[in-house]
């Protein structure tokens, strides 16, 4: 598994490659927020699974969502897109429920996420 932060048109974009799994999501989310103090500042958050794979836990998709809740606090009102091709778009849906202080959305293309993040 591979992870690469960048920055693009004031959004910021985290691409995952390889088999990752959410223990693999959680610690780049505790790299993204080391590097990057004020999220706030952003339009939003696109994160790039087209290179990837998720490889599933349930046990670990409650406390990757518990991380992310625990952090609210420096992503208020933040737009989070998930670019991804595969049928393991329902845990996004999911995550949008169970964290209603953000707005998670599925995409398939980059120019789909990132055009929603400037809506």
């Amino acid at each position: 598994m591979k992870t690469s932060f960048e920055v693009t048109d004031n959004v910021l974009i985290r691409r995952f490659t390889g088999d990752i799994t959410q223990e693999d999501i959680i610690e780049s989310w505790r790299v993204l927020f080391s590097r990057y103090k004020d999220l706030g500042r952003y339009n939003g958050m696109i994160i790039d699974l087209l290179n990837a794979r998720l490889v599933q836990d349930r046990n670990k998709f409650n406390e990757m969502v518990r991380y992310v809740i625990g952090k609210l606090d420096r992503m208020t009102d933040m737009k989070v897109a998930v670019v991804m091709d595969t049928p393991q778009v329902t845990q996004i849906i999911l995550m949008d429920h169970m964290i209603k202080q953000l707005q998670i959305r599925p995409f398939a293309t980059l120019k789909g996420a990132m055009d929603w993040i400037h809506i």
